[in-house]
């Protein structure tokens, strides 16, 4: 596992909007819980007050709904915090009581605060679980991927290392055959064609190993892989450009071959595109690679987009990233976002 690993929302479909991604927007979105509740706390004590005007029983009943926000602060921000609002409503409601001239009624207040105690209970002790098992989630999905790169560079090695070696010593066997006969005044046309096919042989095995792991990735860095992958495109044709400027020079390995992985899903998904821009760049706590490319299509590239990225949403979705896809000029943007912090 790396240390500045991938967190795990789900993704985003096409063409609507983004999954909440559990990296800086869910601090963002427990700020929001939390100032909720707060306005929540003051527009019940509001209602309460001008309800005790009409009755103790009404303000009593108003009472009880400091139940919801409580509930809402244990289930967004865990026990602990759903437990701390509860207190604090408590001693709240004591000393509205006492201000408001009320005779403290032991057994109303045990039976008020049993219930706000136990909304923040059930819902911390459920959020709880719940983020225990999404943690145990992110860590087999983590291993997941680092099995499955370890297990590419495996083929790679063994493709690139026993099965193109020994290719390479029937080569140089061919070669002494053609020697031999050449020196036998013996015409053996069929060797050159066993030569031909074992050079062939030879350049697909390699063709097929370096995708599985790229030597450039180990020795390189992602930058340069990036790099080496646009320029296999143009080869045939296509043009693909993706800035890598502002990407941050630490990435641990596992997390630059996922990220190459991806990339190279996306391209592939893209096959109907002559050309492809974009970036892929650090940011404050997360890795964002953004592609835009033009398509034909009226929505560009229709259902058989969706269908090709089938394999890119899996690879974002175990990785722990959001995957938004949007129109962009005459074609589609792009844009994962993948949580650098664990």
């Amino acid at each position: 596992m790396w240390a500045r690993g991938i967190r795990q929302p789900a993704v985003a479909g096409m063409p609507a909007g983004q999954a909440p991604h559990r990296g800086g927007s869910q601090a963002q979105r427990r700020s929001i819980v939390l100032w909720g509740a707060i306005a929540s706390f003051i527009a019940i004590f509001v209602l309460r007050q001008l309800a005790t005007g009409s009755g103790d029983s009404l303000g009593d009943a108003f009472g009880l709904l400091y139940v919801l926000p409580i509930a809402l602060i244990g289930l967004e921000m865990g026990l602990l915090a759903g437990m701390t609002a509860a207190v604090a409503v408590i001693v709240v409601d004591v000393a509205w009581m006492q201000a408001n001239g009320r005779d403290l009624d032991g057994a109303a207040l045990f039976i008020r605060s049993g219930i706000f105690v136990f909304a923040a209970g059930l819902t911390g002790t459920f959020s709880e679980r719940m983020q225990g098992r999404l943690r145990e989630q992110e860590a087999n999905a983590g291993r997941l991927i680092a099995e499955q790169e370890s297990e590419r560079r495996e083929i790679a090695t063994q493709l690139h290392e026993e099965a193109a070696q020994t290719l390479a010593a029937a080569l140089l066997t061919v070669g002494m055959l053609e020697r031999r006969a050449a020196a036998s005044n013996v015409d053996a046309p069929q060797l050159e064609v066993v030569r031909e096919h074992v050079k062939g042989c030879i350049a697909d095995l390699r063709r097929i190993a370096a995708p599985l792991r790229p030597d450039v990735l180990d020795e390189m860095g992602l930058a340069t892989a990036v790099r080496r992958l646009a320029e296999r495109e143009a080869e045939h044709g296509r043009h693909v450009s993706i800035a890598t400027e502002r990407l941050p020079a630490d990435l641990p390995r596992e997390l630059q071959g996922l990220v190459y992985r991806l990339i190279e899903s996306l391209v592939r998904a893209l096959s109907g595109a002559r050309s492809i821009d974009g970036s892929l760049e650090g940011r404050r706590s997360s890795l964002a690679l953004s592609l835009s490319a033009a398509l034909p299509g009226d929505p560009p590239g229709g259902a058989s987009l969706d269908a090709a990225l089938a394999s890119a949403r899996a690879r974002v979705q175990l990785s722990g990233g959001t995957l938004r896809i949007e129109p962009h000029a005459d074609g589609v943007r792009i844009v994962a976002l993948l949580a650098l912090e664990r």
